[in-house]
């Protein structure tokens, strides 16, 4: 199929209508197909779902591939009555983030372990993260990328200003231009009143698997132990009202993470 625009666009509808038929799907694209509606139809009719969006040869033989995924479940599973009844998230670093938001415990999503072997599963390869809904309209605060942004390594931290739920300023030079023009042109695809929808903070998550490294790329970036993501735009996977086809997210190389009184990663390092 050709190339997609940009992460959350949609294949062509013979591509969406093939994957509606099948069992088992791959998806080594160069963009990601994780947040669409061809990926969630498939889904819904029985297949299971392996996403792979920016693949390269090394990573198909390196790094986050070669984890031991039954580990990574484990330690994933035992996060479980961490999160329960947890519902205020703070994220701070020493780069200058400071953003809280509130979810709710249920939706944590701690099936992105490698393990995709039944219909309705969905998986990233390379896998191991934990990951969230930001309950829409309430987080606000700052958030800096200093880690990577889509599928580059950041060399100037990028700062997203948040009220609301919504980025109402990015700032930090060549990359934080180009953020402005890919979601400015975004939001004029969108009907006028859903046009600030593209700005939504959609996901925060953090990585699991002791192998992944920061490579500037994403897929395998938000994956890295003890690193934290947030991505922008589409959360209607997770449950979220803003379909607006694009969804790209950002990686914090050295966070640190409060669920409401409990801390449980200080500067990158887990506490529990």
């Amino acid at each position: 199929m050709p190339k997609g625009r940009h992460h959350g666009d949609e294949p062509p509808t013979p591509v969406a209508n093939l994957m509606r038929q099948q069992s088992v799907i791959i998806a080594p694209t160069r963009y990601s197909l994780t947040h669409t509606k061809a990926i969630r139809q498939a889904l819904r009719d029985g297949a299971r779902v392996a996403t792979m969006p920016g693949m390269n040869v090394e990573m198909f033989t390196k790094g986050g591939i070669s984890a031991d995924f039954t580990e990574i479940k484990r330690k994933i599973s035992e996060l479980s009555p961490v999160l329960r009844r947890r519902r205020i998230v703070n994220v701070k670093s020493k780069n200058g983030t400071d953003v809280t938001f509130e979810v709710n415990w249920r939706e944590w999503k701690m099936d992105d372990n490698g393990i995709c072997n039944r219909p309705k599963m969905l998986t990233n390869l390379p896998a191991g993260k934990v990951f969230v809904l930001p309950r829409e309209n309430s987080m606000n605060g700052t958030i800096v990328i200093d880690g990577s942004w889509e599928s580059n390594l950041v060399d100037e931290p990028v700062t997203f200003v948040i009220e609301e739920g919504l980025v109402i300023d990015v700032k930090g030079g060549a990359i934080a231009a180009s953020i402005r023009q890919e979601f400015g042109e975004a939001a004029r695809r969108q009907n006028v009143k859903h046009r600030e929808n593209v700005w939504t903070v959609a996901e925060f998550g953090f990585g699991m698997n002791p192998m992944a490294r920061l490579l500037g790329n994403v897929l395998e970036d938000e994956k890295r132990s003890g690193t934290c993501y947030f991505a922008v735009g589409d959360n209607t996977s997770l449950g979220g009202s803003a379909a607006v086809g694009i969804h790209i997210p950002g990686v914090l190389k050295k966070a640190s993470v409060w669920l409401d009184d409990t801390q449980i990663i200080e500067d990158g390092k887990f506490l529990i």
